[in-house]
């Protein structure tokens, strides 16, 4: 057992601090989410009294930014409101800035019993908007390899992006999808459109270390927990796919996301095509989870011709832990690695560039 010496702690704490000055200001930036920003800002400063949030995230062990536990604190408070229980649901329902009324929420979320437990885990946000960027990378793949599409998601959290084809989309030009859906995706779109393709999912399965369960009222509101307040619409999205997976719920398997993998690429099925997606999920995952994956990948590729099969693999992830976020797409047979997309995290906006 490792003891954290004074000094660790010390520069523990300064991280964190750092941390949620950080996340603050990705809120702030072009007015993205202010109340949420402010909210994060209450926090930090009983954080730095010394105050209960020191006692709970105090000497954290690992990153703070990479652990997301701004985001976590943040979650607790608007799971609170979601519940219903006060004064979190008047603060979230008004939007709030007032500091004092932001410090009364900071304090009493982090004196909650069930806080501590909450923070253990990390965010699980379904980002609906994403099925948006990774649309015009099914597209290609379909129109590459002309095969129906056997979906695989890791860390696919509820499985709401599973179900990306009950959706309505307008992508530039493009328009796609469902007409009567009531989740409406339609990103400012940037550079050319996507060229449409004949979708065919022949499967989806999902994997993740805590999978939703949307049935049951606490689990929806964890998974809307960690979708900002003062996004209405993302809420509002988020919402609609949850009652959309009620209606048919897509099969996700709890576990690790190497061993998953491995077992789903073990054998490809002949005239299909293989497509393993995440979004923000690769930062959470151990060095060895990640080499596991790669290896996973690189074995099924090289077996996809022989198998008459199809393999692709989009991520929607960080660049190098910046706040740039691309869509890459390496397809198989052959293992050649494409940037497809660069876009805002949360989907906002989509600079395509694959032809």
């Amino acid at each position: 057992m490792t003891v954290m010496t004074h000094a660790d702690r010390a520069s523990a704490d300064q991280a964190m601090a750092d941390a949620f000055r950080t996340q603050a200001g990705w809120c702030r930036q072009n007015h993205v989410a202010p109340f949420t920003a402010d909210l994060a800002e209450a926090v930090l400063r009983d954080f730095e009294a010394g105050g209960r949030w020191r006692r709970l995230l105090g000497g954290w062990p690992g990153d703070p930014i990479a652990d997301a536990a701004a985001l976590r604190a943040i979650g607790g408070a608007h799971r609170l409101a979601l519940k219903g229980i006060e004064p979190f649901a008047g603060v979230f329902a008004r939007l709030d800035r007032d500091p004092a009324a932001l410090d009364d929420v900071a304090r009493a979320a982090a004196a909650w019993p069930e806080m501590p437990h909450w923070l253990e885990n990390p965010p699980q946000t379904n980002e609906v908007m994403r099925a948006a960027v990774f649309l015009g990378g099914f597209m290609l793949v379909a129109r590459a390899q002309g095969m129906p599409l056997r979906m695989r998601e890791m860390g696919c959290s509820a499985g709401l992006n599973l179900l990306w084809d009950r959706y309505r989309y307008q992508l530039g030009d493009t328009v796609w999808g469902a007409g009567e859906s009531p989740v409406r995706l339609q990103p400012e779109w940037r550079g050319r459109s996507p060229r449409p393709a004949e979708l065919v999912v022949a499967s989806r399965k999902g994997v993740d270390q805590l999978p939703v369960d949307l049935d049951d009222p606490e689990q929806r509101n964890r998974l809307l927990s960690y979708v900002w307040a003062d996004q209405t619409e993302r809420v509002a999205r988020v919402r609609a796919a949850q009652e959309i997976a009620r209606q048919d719920p897509p099969p996700v398997d709890r576990g690790d996301a190497a061993d998953w993998v491995a077992a789903e690429l073990g054998e490809l099925p002949h005239g299909q095509t293989t497509v393993l997606y995440h979004s923000y999920v690769w930062s959470y995952l151990p060095t060895a989870t990640q080499a596991r994956i790669r290896s996973a990948l690189a074995a099924a590729g090289a077996r996809a011709a022989a198998a008459g099969a199809g393999l692709a693999h989009l991520a929607f992830e960080s660049v190098d832990g910046t706040e740039k976020t691309a869509l890459t797409l390496t397809l198989w047979p052959g293992g050649e690695r494409r940037v497809l997309a660069d876009a805002h995290p949360h989907g906002r906006w989509v600079h395509w560039l694959a032809d």
